[in-house]
């Protein structure tokens, strides 16, 4: 797993970019541009690829969905953005950086994970799964920081 991870492509290339950025290794403008424009286009085709991928027959049975994906959905939703809230509350930051870093910390899992588990030969039916019932127990989760955060 470790030799996997090593060689992911993922893992490389923010390694270089690292190593590039200390030495203040400049970015032509094309290289630049050329990412800007790939990643604006690769939500879009992630979101393409897991619904063309997503089983919609088990999405009636979104009880199921939920009773598998329960600890992470919880963690993803509840626990990570406590403890963001816990260690910020420590930190001397502005409100407005606490509140908006909370509320990232408390947004539905992003279907790049469905592409990343699947690229990397991964369970992508459970990144799928986790991806719905995250998104679905957000519309309660996300008011809930909201107005948790309203009141800090």
């Amino acid at each position: 797993m470790l030799k996997k991870l090593a060689l992911n492509p993922l893992i490389i290339s923010c390694v270089l970019g690292v190593i590039a950025a200390s030495f203040g290794f400049p970015i032509h403008f094309v290289f630049d541009e050329a990412m800007k424009l790939m990643s604006g286009a690769a939500t879009a085709v992630a979101l393409l690829a897991l619904g063309g991928s997503l089983d919609l027959s088990r999405m009636g049975k979104i009880v199921k969905i939920l009773s598998s994906t329960w600890f992470d959905t919880l963690i993803k939703l509840a626990v990570n953005p406590a403890i963001m809230c816990a260690v910020l509350f420590l930190l001397p930051i502005s409100k407005e950086l606490f509140q908006v870093t909370v509320m990232l910390s408390a947004m539905p899992n992003a279907v790049n994970c469905f592409i990343l588990a699947r690229g990397m030969g991964m369970d992508s039916e459970y990144a799928a799964d986790l991806v719905a019932a995250t998104t679905l127990l957000g519309i309660i989760s996300i008011p809930t920081w909201a107005y948790i955060l309203g009141m800090v």
